[in-house]
């Protein structure tokens, strides 16, 4: 097992695309599914956020955004890291993790583009619904 890793290779698409990449040391195993399970479990714990009735719809949206990204990045993370780990011919491919990293940062940049332009607009949208109902006469 050659321990010593050259930045040169990380560039190469050898190193992509080798279908037989080596285990990973125990220690970065152990690491790695650990980080993996707490994002499923903070998944768990997101949904269970999000079905709280009294919290604003955008920001259940936003737990609900959370929750499959968490579950599902975590998830296809672990199972690609156990796979890597027994060698499974094709599956242990490190392609994999950069296809798994790219879905993440487009992703992310979504939901991130959700909190930074439609709430402020879903605000907005509230404030001037309210400004309007202040007017109009209650229902008995």
């Amino acid at each position: 097992m050659n321990n010593t890793f050259d930045i040169a290779n990380f560039f190469s698409s050898k190193y992509w695309l080798s279908l037989r990449p080596e285990a990973y040391s125990p220690i970065v195993f152990k690491i790695l599914v650990i980080f993996f399970l707490l994002m499923i479990v903070a998944s768990v714990v997101f949904s269970k956020l999000s079905k709280n009735k009294k919290r604003p719809k955008h920001e259940t949206k936003i737990f609900e955004k959370l929750v499959t990204f968490l579950g599902t990045i975590g998830f296809l993370s672990f199972l690609f890291v156990i796979l890597k780990q027994y060698h499974l011919y094709f599956f242990s491919a490190r392609f994999w993790g950069l296809i798994i990293f790219i879905l993440a940062a487009i992703w992310l940049y979504k939901i991130s583009k959700y909190i930074r332009v439609r709430v402020p607009e879903i605000k907005k949208e509230n404030n001037e619904r309210d400004e309007v109902k202040k007017y109009l006469p209650k229902s008995k």
